[in-house]
């Protein structure tokens, strides 16, 4: 069985594509992205979208997403929509597809238009504050904003956050979008939690909280304190699980 949920502004020019996906999906497309999830771009009657096909989940997930939960497909696609409501960013979501067989789930993509941008907050890996300081406050800013509107996006690392620029303006746009969180209050404490993944050097993360803190009139100190306790365990999990792979290195 497959199903199709197509955003009611692009069905003509996406319904004959989306249902042919689980056949031309493997042996057409540009792959730009290829771990456990493959993202591919396609050209679609003059547009260009992107279709992020999730990995096949374990037998008892297959049960679970096909009777008693929504599928990281689903999640995205309405997480997107509910953003744009609040009045966040994120690339147009298109429409979402799931292919079940026996009552269980075994494929689900996501799609969304393909957009240009110009940069990743992933970039704060490398370098130092000193230049990026207006990028920094507007990205602090930004976070504020999300989380005072009680959008909370539980995967929030650099490479979910990306930004275009418009002379000294940033405007931010996320992605990954199928583990979120709204209307629940987000207090200091869940968010310095929230921050543990974020990349950059010591210097960055404390410019950041700052600008944060000031924002969300919380006590700067305490918010400092709880955020590198937090980012601490968590890379230091992380260089174990992944001793080649860390972003991060504990000044």
């Amino acid at each position: 069985m497959l199903k199709v949920v197509i955003n009611k502004h692009f069905k003509k020019e996406l319904k004959s594509f989306i249902i042919k996906l689980p056949e031309i999906f493997n042996e057409s497309g540009e792959t730009i992205f290829a771990a456990r999830n493959i993202i591919k771009v396609f050209d679609v009657n003059g547009m260009r979208v992107n279709v992020k096909s999730f990995q096949k989940p374990h037998l008892f997930n297959q049960l679970m997403y096909a009777t008693f939960r929504k599928s990281k497909a689903e999640r995205s696609y309405k997480y997107a929509h509910k953003l744009e409501e609040r009045g966040f960013n994120t690339p147009t979501p298109l429409a979402y597809m799931e292919q079940q067989f026996a009552f269980l789930l075994k494929r689900s993509a996501y799609i969304s238009i393909n957009e240009d941008f110009d940069g990743k907050m992933q970039e704060l890996r490398h370098g130092t504050l000193e230049g990026r300081e207006n990028l920094i406050r507007q990205f602090a800013l930004f976070t504020a904003e999300l989380h005072k509107k009680r959008v909370l996006h539980l995967d929030y690392s650099s490479g979910n956050i990306l930004y275009k620029k418009n002379g000294e303006d940033y405007s931010f746009y996320l992605v990954d979008l199928n583990r979120m969180k709204f209307d629940g209050k987000i207090s200091l404490d869940t968010a310095c939690h929230n921050f543990r993944r974020l990349w950059g050097s010591d210097d960055m993360i404390t410019f950041f909280i700052k600008e944060y803190a000031k924002a969300r009139h919380f006590n700067e100190k305490l918010c400092l304190e709880k955020t590198f306790k937090y980012r601490e365990r968590f890379w230091k999990f992380f260089n174990r699980k992944h001793p080649f792979e860390s972003p991060y290195i504990a000044e």
